[in-house]
């Protein structure tokens, strides 16, 4: 048999009525004041950034390129055009290729690197009409007149050279030593010198001569400097 349930003391009754009677107080009250709205965040409005000259090109710096015009004054037409750099070995490509030439009184230019360079100017057979050795080619540019070729002497025999090499001799330049470039070559564009044979060469007498000799792929065999050219049949052995 259950015992009777414990009753509530009345002033915890009346707590929990007041407590209510609050509650429905509250509820019956007008809504609350909205809070206030928070401004909307913008953001700041930044000054453009300033306008930035352009960066130099390698067109226009030390090391890029310029621009080198070759005027043909050679009263020949050029077929082959070499530039290279001097501190190449051998002869770069044909800058003309195989279908271009350039007719006497005509210009033609090349954009090529900034440097120290070498320049050659062939006709349609091959043979050298003009050289031109350690040319400063900087941003200004380069104006480069191709004038007629040296000629050969010709007349009486005072130099041979015989050539005691490994390989046929096929250009043959000989310059006074006072000259700064080579010039033309003495063989021409179908003649060589042939392992053990020699050829006679008609130099002026009374001068002093540099003399470069360089196999058909243009190596050079032999440079020889000073040579004293006299009255008498000088000979020069290559070997």
């Amino acid at each position: 048999m259950k015992g009777p349930s414990r009753r509530l003391p009345w002033t915890l009754i009346l707590v929990g009525m007041t407590l209510v009677a609050a509650t429905l107080a509250c509820s019956s009250l007008s809504p609350a004041e909205p809070t206030a709205t928070t401004a909307p965040v913008v953001a700041p409005t930044l000054a453009p950034l300033p306008t930035l000259a352009p960066v130099p090109t390698s067109a226009n710096v030390g090391g890029g390129t310029a621009t080198v015009t070759m005027l043909n004054q050679s009263g020949e037409t050029i077929c082959e055009v070499n530039i290279s750099p001097s501190t190449d070995q051998y002869w770069r490509e044909d800058w003309l290729g195989s279908s271009e030439s350039v007719a006497n009184g005509q210009s033609r230019t090349f954009e090529v690197d900034q440097g120290t360079v070498d320049m050659r100017a062939r006709d349609c057979s091959d043979g050298t009409i003009e050289e031109e050795w350690q040319v400063s080619i900087t941003a200004s540019g380069y104006q480069w007149t191709v004038e007629p070729r040296a000629q050969i002497p010709t007349g009486p025999a005072t130099l041979r050279l015989v050539n005691n090499l490994s390989t046929a001799v096929c250009y043959v330049q000989i310059s006074a030593s006072t000259e700064q470039y080579w010039g033309a070559d003495w063989l021409g564009s179908t003649e060589t010198i042939a392992v053990g044979a020699s050829r006679d060469f008609p130099v002026p007498p009374g001068d002093t001569y540099d003399l470069r000799a360089m196999d058909c792929n243009q190596n050079v065999l032999s440079e020889q400097y000073g040579i004293e050219i006299t009255d008498t049949l000088t000979t020069l052995t290559l070997q």
